[in-house]
């Protein structure tokens, strides 16, 4: 009896105490935010209409039609319309707030520029910005504006005028490349590259040299000129039999063969008269037996001073007779004390043997201090230096046997092809 007294007072006490507690009755205004009966939020005597929770416990938000204080300027709930007076941002209308209202003719809200860029948009005022393309020419970023898209005509779509190197292949261009690279495969003339264009086409040409003329240094293909091509670069080449041959009269630098020849007919000195008059008998030597370049032949003489070492070119082409035989591979080989062959062969090729020569040269083509009659000019007994053309040691220059004459004597000449 006890016990169930004791049990009786506790649940009537349980009773009093729930009925004083509404925690856990989903009472929006409790100040305890209840899911399980739709609460967002609550926070008791704080709900309002203008706060953060609503008086029913919902999240402030705009379209709930309740002003909230500092956040939105009107709320119409579902009523906020773009044109206003409250729009869906829950603000009345206005320019930048990226929603397009009369008499706004753009809006792109924070895309709104504050100047021209030549790329359209919406100004700070809502108002269109110049663009490429409508037609309208705005100097300040525009060189022409047609209001079409066609990029191959008078004006861009870029809204610049055409020029070679653009990029745009336009009328009358073989090409545009748009860059500045002048030897790749479209110049900077938007032309294609073209051998003779003085432009070197990288990768294709060897050499450019804007010309016509086969004959220097760059070939009509623009390929450089060498020995052994078979074009002749005069000043360079002395010959270009198209191969590198050496023996076969156009050696493998391009140096011809230099002619060698005895006089056939003797001179006394008083013919001679002088040292220069020595190289006018070899050239009438060379001309009457109908060689080419007569006026290239010297004589092998010196006179105290001037010598073959001074007055010849000593390029690398061989010295041979009229007839083929081989003198000297070179200058080097003719100064060296030995020929290879006697000079034995007069400028049409006929045979002539033994016979004296005037010279006044040592082996090596430089001049003896005397010997030479006063430079060939005076007939005395003065001792002659001469040599025997039937010699190929140094006698053939020097010789002091039975030969050695005075200048009083009629002696040959050796005639040199010896000149360029």
């Amino acid at each position: 009896m006890r016990a169930f007294t004791h049990a009786l007072l506790f649940s009537a006490a349980a009773l009093v105490a729930c009925q004083g507690d509404d925690h856990g009755l989903g009472i929006c205004g409790n100040a305890v935010p209840e899911a399980h009966v739709g609460e967002e939020c609550d926070r008791g005597d704080e709900n309002a209409d203008d706060g953060a929770c609503t008086p029913d416990c919902r999240s402030a938000r705009c379209g709930d039609g309740l002003v909230q204080a500092g956040v939105e300027l009107c709320d119409d709930g579902d009523d906020n319309r773009d044109e206003g007076p409250c729009t869906p941002l829950c603000a009345p209308p206005s320019c930048g707030d990226g929603i397009l209202q009369e008499p706004e003719l753009c809006d792109d809200g924070d895309g709104n520029k504050p100047a021209a860029d030549g790329l359209g948009g919406c100004s700070e005022n809502c108002v269109p910005l110049p663009v490429c393309g409508d037609g309208i020419v705005h100097p300040e970023f525009e060189e022409c504006d047609d209001g079409n898209r066609i990029n191959t005509d008078a004006c861009g779509n870029t809204c610049l005028l055409p020029r070679c190197g653009d990029g745009i292949q336009q009328p009358g261009e073989p090409c545009d490349d748009g860059n500045d690279d002048d030897t790749d495969n479209c110049t900077n003339a938007c032309e294609y590259p073209t051998c003779g264009d003085g432009i070197i086409w990288e990768g294709k040409e060897e050499c450019e040299d804007g010309n016509k003329d086969n004959h220097d240094g760059c070939l009509n293909i623009c390929i450089k000129n060498t020995c052994g091509d078979g074009v002749l670069w005069p000043g360079v080449e002395e010959c270009d039999d198209g191969n590198l041959i050496d023996d076969d009269g156009c050696n493998a630098e391009c140096l011809r063969d230099r002619l060698v020849f005895v006089t056939k007919e003797t001179f006394a000195i008083k013919q001679l008269g002088s040292f220069d008059g020595t190289y006018l008998r070899c050239a009438q030597a060379a001309s009457q037996a109908g060689l080419p370049n007569p006026l290239r032949f010297r004589a092998w003489t010196s006179d105290g001073g001037a010598s073959p070492s001074v007055r010849f070119d000593h390029t690398a082409g061989r010295y041979v007779l009229v007839t083929g035989e081989v003198i000297a591979y070179g200058w080097d080989d003719l100064t060296d004390g030995e020929l290879l062959h006697p000079i034995d062969r007069t400028a049409d090729g006929t045979f002539l043997h033994e016979v004296a020569v005037w010279t006044g040269t040592k082996p090596d083509g430089t001049s003896f201090s005397d010997g030479h009659c006063d430079g060939w000019s005076t007939p005395s007994d003065e001792k002659v230096h001469n040599g025997a053309n039937d010699l190929t040691d140094e006698g053939w220059t020097d010789y002091v046997g039975e030969f050695s004459v005075t200048c009083g004597h009629t002696l040959h000449l050796y005639c040199f092809e010896a000149r360029l």
